[in-house]
């Protein structure tokens, strides 16, 4: 997808989500505003209610920080070392990931959007093995290249985002890997999945309108309850993929490959009609 199609699919998803109500719970607002943090950042340390921003955290290596109610603005973690970050009720504004050690991190309750000024985060090339995302507002933001292996993301907003190309596998061997990760309950329309490999994982209950599935491996994977549509499904495969309880929108049979898919009864008629097939009750 090129910086042309990810602007107009962006501009699109900005006025469909304006208003929408979703079920993420925004972060508590706190009485107590954040200070300007002057101290020094050291492993394990606890902070809270802090401003941030000003910290040159391309030179920090701290593992195991919690962080609680803080602010990020225009922050660059390019090259951070925080493996085992634990942030709850953050606000990280327009900050930049890139190639960041974010290995077992997790965030609650935080925000990596704003939505007045459109600025996202860039996750690109980051590490985020085995990281947990819970109840955050996630949308727009770019996760491509990045290294997402055991990754959870649950009761998230991600509309919008880029995923194209993040590898979500492990190599076991020169030619065997193996994907892990957890996606459920987050609504992931129109992001961009371009390439990845996310067979035999666990992705229930999650809303995948609009979103580019070109050249995507979904082999085995659990999509149950979950809302589908597939503009952009070209060398797509659902080979044996759980699709039971899922609504699927616009799936062209002579176009994915099935072979092996799940579904329920009630399913199969929206299928079927996919093919120009008129069908009548019995």
């Amino acid at each position: 997808m090129n910086d042309n199609e990810l602007e107009i699919r962006l501009n699109t998803l900005r006025e469909r989500i304006k208003n929408q109500k979703t079920k993420v719970v925004e972060p508590v607002a706190d009485s107590q505003p954040p200070q300007t943090f002057h101290g020094d950042i050291t492993p394990g340390c606890c902070i809270t209610h802090q401003d941030l921003s000003r910290i040159h955290w391309q030179s920090v290596r701290a593992s195991d920080l919690n962080l609680s109610h803080c602010t990020f603005r225009n922050v660059d973690f390019t090259g951070a070392e925080l493996e085992g970050l634990h942030a709850t009720h953050c606000h990280f504004e327009h900050c930049r990931f890139r190639s960041a050690d974010l290995t077992a991190s997790r965030f609650e309750h935080c925000t990596f959007y704003h939505g007045d000024e459109h600025q996202r985060c860039d996750f690109s090339f980051c590490n985020l093995k085995e990281a947990q995302f819970t109840e955050c507002d996630l949308s727009f933001c770019s996760f491509s290249r990045a290294d997402a292996y055991g990754i959870e993301i649950d009761h998230c907003r991600a509309q919008g985002c880029d995923f194209s190309l993040a590898s979500f596998s492990r190599m076991l061997s020169r030619k065997t890997a193996i994907a892990l990760a957890t996606i459920t309950n987050t609504n992931l329309a129109y992001s961009d999945f371009e390439g990845v490999v996310l067979d035999k994982c666990e992705l229930p209950n999650n809303r995948w309108i609009g979103v580019n599935f070109t050249n995507a491996n979904l082999e085995g994977a659990n999509l149950c309850g979950g809302t589908m549509s597939f503009e952009h499904c070209h060398g797509l495969s659902l080979a044996s993929a759980d699709l039971r309880n899922t609504e699927l929108h616009g799936l062209d049979l002579r176009k994915v490959n099935l072979q092996g898919v799940k579904i329920l009864e009630w399913q199969q008629q929206s299928l079927l009609e996919s093919l120009g097939l008129i069908i009548f009750p019995d």
